[in-house]
């Protein structure tokens, strides 16, 4: 993932995602691979930037900031998350 990484993704901003995620759940890609994705406010970037992680928690699989997802934390919309991933589990939000 770091040989060409998205725009300000760092193994910094992928540690603190994954420590400090407010979101998490299971998304089908549409020929049907599953992954763990988790989302976090990061600060620094003024974004929030998803992580997604094999199903097996081994490998990342990529990294970057979710403009769409940004929009819908800021506006308090948890149903955006609710509807784009299965197995949707909150752990802080705002």
């Amino acid at each position: 993932m770091f040989d060409s990484p998205h725009s300000g993704m760092s193994r910094k901003v992928v540690a603190k995602v994954l420590d400090d995620w407010f979101v998490s759940g299971v998304y089908v890609d549409r020929t049907g691979r599953p992954s763990r994705n988790y989302m976090a406010y990061v600060a620094e970037l003024g974004k929030v930037v998803r992580v997604v992680v094999s199903m097996d928690d081994s490998t990342i699989v990529n990294a970057f900031q979710d403009r769409n997802a940004t929009v819908a934390w800021r506006e308090g919309n948890r149903a955006y998350f609710e509807r784009r991933f299965e197995d949707v589990e909150v752990r802080e939000w705002g």
